[in-house]
């Protein structure tokens, strides 16, 4: 009887023992299934982020050549009237001195600005308001 209950109490333990290995094995191999669903959420994450920025990137240059493309026509809208009202050399050199300040003004804002700023959103932000600032100093 006693030969008879230790083999039954060795078989149960070894049960026992088996049936924790194979709980840790389970617990390690959910952990690990784990650990590369973040890794596949992270490099999914930077493949959007990665799509995003160049979208913004895109429309940042977009934003810059059309606000290029206003400074010069109202550069030349505002060199143009000058020009009729008086005498063209001397109105196109106090025309040409207020586009050269107003882009010197714009350029000491933008270097001491951007530094601070964090996103390209906001340079733009920024560079438009600047070129603003530089339409509205050439027009006085």
């Amino acid at each position: 009887k006693t030969l008879h209950t230790r083999k039954q109490r060795e078989a149960a333990e070894r049960l026992q023992k088996r049936k924790r290995l194979a709980a840790k094995i389970a617990r390690d191999v959910k952990g690990w299934w784990g650990k590369i669903e973040r890794v596949v959420a992270y490099k999914q994450k930077l493949e959007t982020d990665e799509r995003k920025q160049k979208a913004m990137d895109k429309h940042l240059v977009f934003l810059v050549k059309q606000t290029e493309k206003y400074s010069d026509s109202l550069s030349y809208s505002t060199t143009t009237k000058q020009s009729i009202g008086g005498s063209k050399k001397n109105n196109t050199c106090i025309s040409q001195m207020k586009i050269e300040e107003a882009l010197a003004l714009s350029e000491k804002e933008e270097g001491s600005c951007m530094n601070s700023i964090r996103s390209r959103r906001q340079r733009a932000r920024l560079m438009s308001t600047n070129y603003a600032n530089a339409h509205q100093i050439m027009a006085k």
